[in-house]
């Protein structure tokens, strides 16, 4: 993580003044590679569609998000809910504690903050697979049912377009197109177009190259294979690696619960 001289003085004077319990800033994800582009803004797009900041910082709303990179906690609401005891047996370390404190009623606050810290999390795809296959199942609370739930949206909101309008476009170009293919054109292209447009938007957010939205597809199904080899490890007890550790093996570090 990189701070900014600024962050730690600025942070406490937004807690303190909005009366938060906590405040995560997201980091600015820096990113160099193929791999790196095309992932990090596919994720990004996913955390803005499924972790919305207005329903995170909402205190009815049972979302919660930390970041272990900067996670500021006042004192006394980590000793209500035992300190950092509560979460000793927790891969998702971060997330579990941000969860915790909310379900207590501490006051959580998450604000995306590129100009104070900035991190590159990952530099190849090897480090992107573990880093991702050590959280994602445990994000959907080891359910393999929420698992299975999250697959099917994401095959139908952002491969399966882009798959018919690429079948459809040549299909029709290749003159061989009957009345189903030249129906699909108009709305799986139009659908597609709203999808990189989307993506464009969040890649200049997120400092990428506009033009790796158009490699969305290939982020989504690499997302896929990610996600699916995170539940087979924890639910086959083959376990997980990363940064050389193993864990959620048989016999070693297991998820709280899991969920079919």
């Amino acid at each position: 993580m990189i701070f900014h001289s600024a962050a730690l003085r600025t942070a406490l004077e937004y807690a303190c003044a909005r009366g938060c319990d906590t405040l995560t800033l997201v980091p600015h994800f820096e990113s160099v590679t193929f791999w790196e582009r095309v992932l990090v803004s596919v994720w990004a797009w996913f955390m803005l569609v499924f972790f919305p900041p207005e329903l995170i910082n909402h205190p009815k709303s049972p979302l919660a998000v930390g970041v272990g990179g900067f996670f500021l906690i006042r004192r006394d609401a980590l000793d209500a809910v035992g300190g950092f005891a509560s979460i000793r047996a927790e891969v998702l370390d971060d997330m579990r504690l941000a969860e915790i404190l909310k379900r207590a009623g501490a006051r959580t606050n998450v604000e995306h903050a590129p100009e104070l810290v900035s991190t590159r999390m990952y530099t190849n795809l090897r480090e992107i697979w573990e880093g991702a296959s050590k959280n994602w199942f445990a994000v959907l609370k080891f359910s393999l049912s929420l698992t299975l739930l999250m697959l099917a949206c994401v095959f139908l909101v952002t491969i399966l377009p882009p798959a018919l309008a690429a079948a459809s476009v040549l299909a029709v170009a290749l003159g061989s197109a009957d009345e189903f293919w030249r129906q699909l054109l108009v709305p799986t292209l139009s659908t597609w177009g709203v999808i990189v447009s989307l993506l464009a938007l969040v890649n200049r957010k997120y400092d990428v190259p506009v033009r790796y939205a158009l490699t969305a597809p290939l982020g989504w199904v690499m997302s896929c294979a990610i996600l699916i080899g995170s539940a087979y490890g924890v639910l086959t007890g083959r376990g997980l690696t990363w940064k050389g550790r193993r864990f959620y093996a048989r016999g070693g570090v297991r998820p709280p619960r899991a969920s079919r």
